[in-house]
C-alpha cells in the first residue's frame, strides 16, 4: 500500500516520524506513522524518535513510500495512568505503594 492508500484507510496518523537520511542525502529509511498516541507517547516520539511506544498501531514506509511493516498496540490498558496487569493482578509498569500481606 501508499501512504495515500493509508490515509484512506485509516486517516491522518497522530504522529509522524520522518525516515532517516545518511550521509550525502541518501534515505536509508521510510517515515514511521503512529495512531492512538496521547501526550506521553507523543513526547516520546519527540525526544526519542527511535522509540516506538507499545500502546499505539505503528505502519512503518520503506524509503519508496510503501507500507513495509505494520504493528497494533502491544498490550491494552483502561487510560494512560492504568497498565494492564498481569495473571496475578500485578501492574507490568507501576508496582503498588502498599507493600505485600506476605512478609
Amino acid at each position: 500500500m501508499t501512504a495515500d492508500e493509508v490515509r484512506g484507510l485509516l486517516g491522518e496518523p497522530s504522529v509522524v516520524v520522518p525516515g532517516e537520511t545518511g550521509e550525502g542525502g541518501a534515505r536509508i529509511t521510510g517515515p514511521r506513522w503512529q495512531y492512538g498516541d496521547n501526550l506521553s507517547t507523543i513526547a516520546t516520539a519527540a525526544t526519542f524518535p527511535r522509540t516506538v511506544p507499545d500502546r499505539v498501531w505503528v505502519v512503518w514506509f520503506d524509503v519508496d513510500g510503501r507500507v513495509m511493516s505494520r504493528r497494533e498496540p502491544l498490550w491494552e490498558a483502561g487510560s494512560s495512568v492504568e497498565s494492564a496487569a498481569d495473571v496475578e493482578g500485578r501492574s507490568p509498569i507501576f508496582s503498588s505503594p502498599i507493600p505485600a500481606r506476605n512478609r
